[in-house]
């Protein structure tokens, strides 16, 4: 008898490796400055208002999974990973240009300061550009994670830690990038850790991960 079970990674400890690469990143970000702070923290805020959907979607999707894969429904968890990243993808494509253009007047809502307000429009300009990446990571990390397909997510969040110090140090020290290094490492970061769980999910090796047999 086959009995299916819910091995999802607990979403504290997704939240924790996301603290951490923040930390680190903060880290490198103080080197440069009381403006380069600034502007960094305004853009961290857009950045959170902007990515809010693809996390409460992401979570839907957890929830949906573990849901379908107890019920032995793979078609049904297909067709979820398909619609959310169909609206992820959608949503990414109208932001970013919006983001992109309209970057000096969204961080004028933050902050009054002209030197940080330029930053922090930099800032947002190379981060929107990664905005697809960012929604596959809470889309294919979410459906792994409903279909008990733990050491993938468990890999992402390191992915999110090594990645965001490496490039941040790495980039930081090319005079031609300097502190903007600090927004390409949190591209970059995404593009990849969002890579990983879209091939992961890409193989079809999740399917079985959370059936055991009796």
């Amino acid at each position: 008898m086959k009995k299916c079970i819910y091995l999802g990674i607990p979403a504290a400890l997704q939240n924790s490796f996301v603290a951490i690469s923040t930390i680190v990143l903060q880290r490198v970000t103080n080197q440069y400055g009381k403006t380069v702070v600034a502007a960094a923290t305004a853009a961290q805020r857009i950045e959170q208002l902007v990515l809010m959907p693809g996390m409460s979607l992401g979570l839907s999707v957890a929830s949906y999974t573990g849901q379908n894969i107890g019920a032995m429904r793979i078609d049904r968890v297909k067709k979820g990973f398909w619609s959310a990243t169909k609206i992820i993808v959608a949503f990414s494509l109208i932001m970013m240009p919006c983001m992109y253009f309209f970057a000096g007047s969204v961080m004028k809502l933050f902050t009054d300061v002209k030197e940080v307000a330029e930053i922090g429009q930099k800032a947002v300009r190379v981060t929107c550009m990664f905005y697809i990446p960012v929604g596959m990571i809470y889309v294919s990390r979410n459906v792994l994670s409903g279909a008990g397909d733990m050491k993938i997510p468990m890999i992402m969040g390191v992915s999110e830690v090594l990645c965001r110090v490496i490039f941040a140090s790495l980039l930081t020290k090319i005079p031609a990038i300097d502190y903007m290094g600090i927004w390409w490492a949190t591209g970059l970061n995404w593009f990849i850790t969002g890579a990983i769980g879209t091939i992961r999910y890409a193989t079809g090796k999740w399917k079985n991960k959370s059936v055991v047999h009796e």
